[in-house]
């Protein structure tokens, strides 16, 4: 985090879904979102609408609910900086 990766960390990061028959690795959920909503608009377009309506301060108040022994303060600080990415990344896909 503290040399600005986590958007790498994020793109190179592989799914369990495979895009084609032929692939040997699935591509990371943000790509896979980036691809189906190319392909398949009318039924990603709605869910991602929902999803880029969470704002930074709804992401805080949602991880500050987990319980302290279940997540250390930098555990927090990497799925809000890792959420955030996405977030930002799925609002590129909306314009």
């Amino acid at each position: 985090m503290k040399e600005g990766r986590v958007g790498q960390y994020v793109e190179k990061g592989r799914g369990g879904v495979f895009w084609a028959e032929a692939d040997k690795r699935g591509p990371s959920p943000l790509e896979l979102i980036r691809r189906a909503i190319k392909a398949y608009p009318d039924e990603f377009r709605p869910a991602v609408e929902k999803i880029v309506r969470f704002d930074r301060s709804t992401l805080e108040t949602i991880l500050k609910r987990v319980p302290e022994d279940w997540m250390s303060r930098l555990e927090r600080e990497f799925t809000l900086a890792l959420v955030c990415y996405s977030h930002h990344e799925l609002l590129k896909l909306l314009t």
